[in-house]
């Protein structure tokens, strides 16, 4: 079985591969970042620190990517303005709410810009399959997830057992870490 580390490049995630870079946890066999093309610059520079970092550890950071979420953001918007209406999915904004307090709107973008190339990602690079070739039926990949207690919440299993949470299920088993958060601070900074 294969091991990919999820990276999505804030404290979670960056010290799982930091501590597998030290040596502290196994090594895994792939890494993978999934970029939106819109993320903030701290993200991108953190993100070329973490490939340095790797790198020592003789560890490649792969990106994935399925295009520019603010391209296609400004897209649909002119789409709209011309009555051409399509399914969007839709990104975070944040807003004041009526008592004051901060908000953000709905969001449907994560499985549309981060988990549906991680999983072409799973399939044709860790896995090897072509277009329409069929998965093995038992897992053949270990998912790592960084997890903070705070999110303690979001580690549940997935549906139908100890499966990814995602379409591809019979290709990936997902492996969640939930760390105290002893490790967060060691590793916010250079």
């Amino acid at each position: 079985m294969k091991t990919v580390l999820s990276l999505g490049a804030g404290v979670q995630s960056s010290t799982l591969l930091l501590l597998a870079c030290r040596g502290e946890l196994p090594k895994p066999d792939h890494v993978v970042f999934s970029d939106t093309q819109f993320e903030p610059p701290e993200v991108y520079a953190h993100l070329e620190w973490l490939k340095d970092e790797a790198a020592k550890a003789g560890i490649t950071i792969d990106t994935v990517t399925v295009g520019s979420i603010k391209r296609d953001a400004i897209d649909f918007a002119r789409r709209r303005g011309r009555g051409d209406v399509s399914r969007y999915a839709s990104i975070p904004f944040y807003v004041a709410n009526n008592d004051g307090t901060q908000g953000m709107m709905p969001r449907q973008c994560t499985k549309e810009y981060k988990l549906e190339a991680i999983d072409k990602y799973h399939r044709r690079t860790v896995l090897g399959l072509k277009p329409g070739q069929r998965a093995p039926k038992e897992p053949a990949v270990r998912v790592l997830i960084g997890i903070s207690d705070d999110e303690r919440h979001r580690a549940k299993p997935p549906a139908g057992g100890p499966v990814s949470r995602r379409k591809s299920a019979r290709t990936c088993s997902a492996a969640r870490w939930c760390g105290s958060g002893r490790f967060g601070n060691q590793f916010t900074g250079r």
